[in-house]
């Protein structure tokens, strides 16, 4: 279900670092966007489900990896078209190729919808 376009657009942000949240949501404060923050990712699919963000801002090395909550939301009809950013201070091969491919295919997926 797609809400209608607001004039400040929400930005959910999920972080381990209270620090990074706060500095991110600080950010999308002066750029005129509104945000949730959280450092909880057991709270990531709800948030989404519940506020479908224009964005999310999800950091993958939490307590549950942030790989997992990206497939769980693009797996997740009501979710699975939100915009995803992932962040991490990690850079990995193997992260890179997963966070690409799931890009990939919701991209195919809302084509053939």
């Amino acid at each position: 279900m797609d809400k209608p376009h607001s004039p400040n657009p929400l930005v959910l942000i999920c972080d381990d670092e209270p620090q990074i949240v706060s500095v991110l949501g600080r950010q999308a404060k002066r750029l005129g966007l509104k945000f949730i923050g959280d450092t909880d990712a057991h709270h990531v699919c709800d948030l989404a489900r519940e506020h479908q963000p224009a964005v999310i801002i999800l950091d993958i090395m939490q307590n549950i990896d942030g790989r997992d909550i990206l497939a769980a939301l693009k797996k997740d009809p009501a979710t699975r078209n939100l915009k995803v950013i992932m962040l991490s201070a990690i850079e990995d091969q193997y992260t890179r190729r997963f966070a690409w491919s799931s890009a990939r295919t919701t991209m195919r997926s809302s084509r053939s919808t």
